[in-house]
């Protein structure tokens, strides 16, 4: 009888004093709850309705640049972007944000696209003329972006170099059965 009354008693101090008995399923999810991560927040929406990457507020040399890109370096006359951003969504956005010169296009250099003589179609920014480079990184994954001031790279030419054409119609071929730049487009 003594062991029904002492185990009747271990029992009521278990059920009394939370460090004695087992937690149960219910304490334990209570627990993982409290210890868990908070939510993470929700992705910003950086693209607009047609698809392409929104800019963001900073304009270097008045170009504009994809959010999700950040600026790792820049010089007198150059800035350098880079992110994790793949470059065919970088090529999208130039395509929508800047204008060429009349009959030209972007080109591909390697593992480059390049905007040459690019000017912002913002309302109201003009925008100088710029050389904007968007290099394809770690298998298309990254992006690095070079934006380069137009102006300065027309000073940096080799004494002699060929001014770019104005007209087409100017161009000669540099070696026999060269292409008119318009049939390469």
């Amino acid at each position: 009888m003594t062991l029904r009354v002492s185990i009747a008693i271990a029992a009521i101090l278990v059920a009394l004093v939370p460090g004695c008995r087992k937690p149960s399923v219910s304490d334990r999810s209570a627990a993982g709850a409290s210890r868990a991560k908070p939510p993470r927040p929700a992705k910003v929406v950086v693209y607009d309705a047609e698809g392409v990457r929104l800019p963001q507020e900073d304009l270097p040399l008045g170009t504009p640049v994809p959010v999700g890109l950040s600026k790792v370096t820049s010089g007198r006359a150059w800035v350098r972007y880079s992110g994790a951003i793949k470059p065919a969504e970088v090529v999208a956005f130039y395509t929508k944000y800047l204008t060429l010169p009349e009959g030209t296009a972007p080109h591909e250099v390697g593992s480059s696209v390049r905007f040459l003589d690019a000017r912002p179609k913002q309302p109201g920014n003009p925008g100088r003329p710029v050389e904007v480079r968007v290099v394809s990184e770690l298998g298309d994954t990254r992006t690095g972006l070079l934006i380069i001031d137009a102006a300065s790279l027309a000073e940096k030419a080799p004494p002699g170099a060929a001014p770019p054409l104005d007209d087409p119609a100017d161009w000669k071929p540099s070696f026999p059965g060269e292409k008119l730049p318009s049939d390469l487009l």
